[in-house]
């Protein structure tokens, strides 16, 4: 393979890492109907926090993407 191919297997390799996703197994059947809104909820919210956390991070490019916690500002909503 040529260092060019390389250099493309080894962007795209770096590319699936940082685009991982994570599973979670909920029982449903255990949840109130509340607790089913919040989560449905969380997760429509959770992509925008994690780019608002890139946006106000100092250096854009320099921002964890593998972290696990970012700061959220509690709306009245949730």
């Amino acid at each position: 393979m040529s260092e060019k191919g390389a250099r493309i297997k080894q962007t795209l390799k770096e590319t699936r890492e940082r685009h991982s996703v994570f599973r979670l197994k909920i029982d449903a059947s255990r949840l109130s109907k509340e607790k089913k809104d919040y989560l449905e909820r969380l997760f429509l919210e959770k992509k925008k926090w994690f780019r608002n956390a890139v946006i106000a991070s100092k250096n854009i490019y320099a921002f964890d993407y593998k972290t696990k916690t970012v700061n959220v500002k509690k709306q009245e909503a949730l």
